[in-house]
């Protein structure tokens, strides 16, 4: 790793670095991240906020562009974390049962979300 990346970055400080295809991005939010892409271009991008009490932020186009698909991603793994399988007692194969009972009916509502074009209420999973 390139000495430049282990400086030390103030709050929304930005280090980029490109070899011919591979763009390295280091991007410091109160915490590092540290990014590698090949499609993305070192620019700034202004995210909107989701609260209007929430600060417009600038952040990198390879984080905006994870941050946007990652949470697509996340919403099965949120639905399924509020019914935990971690109890002693139960057998093995009731927790892998009502794991996939779970899963089947999380990617049911998303299914039927697609097929009918509107959005049905997760709430009583």
């Amino acid at each position: 790793m390139p000495r430049v990346f282990k400086e030390q970055l103030a709050r929304g400080g930005v280090i980029a670095r490109r070899s011919e295809k591979l763009l390295a991005v280091r991007w410091s939010a109160g915490e590092d991240f540290h990014m590698l892409s090949t499609m993305h271009k070192n620019e700034m991008v202004v995210v909107e906020p989701k609260l209007l009490t929430q600060k417009v932020v600038r952040k990198p186009a390879v984080a905006a562009t994870y941050s946007k698909y990652k949470a697509r991603s996340c919403f099965h793994y949120e639905l399924r974390g509020f019914y935990p399988m971690k109890r002693e007692r139960t057998r093995w194969w009731k927790k892998v049962f009502l794991q996939l009972l779970m899963m089947g009916t999380v990617n049911a509502c998303k299914y039927y979300n697609i097929k009918n074009g509107r959005v049905m209420d997760v709430s009583w999973i």
